[in-house]
């Protein structure tokens, strides 16, 4: 539950905005399958919420450096940019939700660990992009998710208090994230039920659905 309004909000992108983290675990397990591989899915929850690199070093942790990484990861994003410029679908409430914090004049950011021309095209071709004021990409700050810096940037250049910013995440990364920036966060369960996450010792809310969260920041403004 909410205790206070948020004077801004920051959202992530895959996965809270774009019902696109589904998409990316179908191809990341056609590419392991491609080489005679499972991937379990333990293994693929901690790379949900995190950059390139990162999931670069959680896979060749898992499976060794002997497999052809480079090769995989370009496939694999160019199986990803294909699909994706058909467009990835909305999660449900995404409209919703941003029209009323537009009418409430709350300032938005998206905080995702994609790099930022991927956060652009893909907000744009979802329609959505006028709705943010700031964007930040994982490209963009010296350590992405779990660490704060995304958050702590899109704070910055929106020019509000951290602990006066919501951050909208579905991730355990991503939370953990908010948690070291010191700013309150959502957890909208998509491919990591909140339950996974009993006992990791975080600190979050969790919602249903962006329809719910939009009617708990309804009742925060009555």
């Amino acid at each position: 539950m909410l205790l206070k309004r948020p004077k801004a909000i920051i959202f992530d992108m895959d996965g809270v905005i774009l019902d696109s983290e589904v998409l990316a675990r179908r191809l990341w397990h056609k590419m392991f399958e491609s080489k005679g591989l499972s991937l379990p899915n333990e293994t693929y929850k901690l790379v949900i919420g995190r950059t390139m690199a990162a999931t670069r070093e959680v896979f060749e942790g898992a499976f060794g450096s002997g497999l052809p990484w480079d090769e995989m990861f370009e496939v694999q994003d160019r199986w990803y940019h294909e699909e994706a410029a058909k467009g990835v679908p909305l999660k449900s409430g995404v409209v919703e939700i941003l029209e009323y914090l537009k009418s409430v004049d709350t300032p938005l950011a998206v905080g995702s660990s994609t790099c930022i021309a991927d956060v652009k095209s893909c907000l744009n071709t979802a329609g959505v992009i006028g709705y943010f004021d700031v964007l930040v990409g994982g490209d963009q700050v010296d350590d992405g998710k779990p660490a704060p810096d995304i958050f702590l940037k899109c704070a910055k250049l929106l020019d509000v208090a951290s602990a006066d910013c919501l951050v909208i995440e579905d991730s355990k990364n991503g939370i953990r994230g908010a948690n070291a920036a010191d700013i309150p966060v959502v957890m909208i369960p998509d491919q990591i039920p909140a339950e996974d996450l009993d006992g990791a010792g975080l600190d979050f809310s969790v919602y249903s659905s962006l329809r719910e969260l939009k009617e708990g920041l309804v009742a925060l403004s009555v």
